[in-house]
């Protein structure tokens, strides 16, 4: 959900994010790009960008306003399961199946840097309010609190 819960994202099977009027449950635009399964998606704290990661290893980052996708990041070795933006919307967090989390400069779709330590898929991730801390959770039975700094 966006911050005023007024706009919902969601993503399928056939690569495409859906952005939905909650209130009417009306669907507002379907954005295409990605190759398969789209398994995450996560609003800017602005609301102005979304980011979506997928079956096919990369995340794309979108502009809401014009309704088209703006970057397409690369960087991990397996499916994407789980983005989150940090507070400011500057960094981004993603888990994959290759078993890690990369800290994303949103801005620009760079690496900052790449965390390891799970033994299976990570299936979530979230970062704190203040944007220092991440939780990872994995299918290793483990959540991981990291240090982003």
């Amino acid at each position: 959900l966006s911050q005023g819960g007024m706009q919902a994202l969601s993503g399928d099977g056939s690569g495409r994010m859906k952005l939905w009027d909650v209130p009417s449950g009306r669907q507002i635009k379907v954005f295409t790009g990605h190759d398969r399964n789209v398994r995450t998606v996560a609003f800017s704290p602005d609301g102005q960008m979304a980011l979506s990661g997928a079956f096919d290893k990369t995340l794309r980052l979108w502009n809401l306003r014009t309704k088209r996708w703006s970057q397409t990041w690369t960087g991990h070795a397996g499916q994407v399961n789980s983005v989150a933006f940090g507070p400011y919307g500057k960094i981004a967090l993603s888990g994959s199946a290759d078993r890690t989390l990369i800290l994303w400069d949103s801005r620009n779709g760079t690496v900052i840097r790449t965390f390891t330590g799970h033994s299976k898929d990570v299936m979530s991730v979230a970062v704190s309010p203040n944007g220092r801390y991440a939780l990872s959770g994995s299918m290793d039975s483990t959540i991981k609190l990291w240090d982003l700094r």
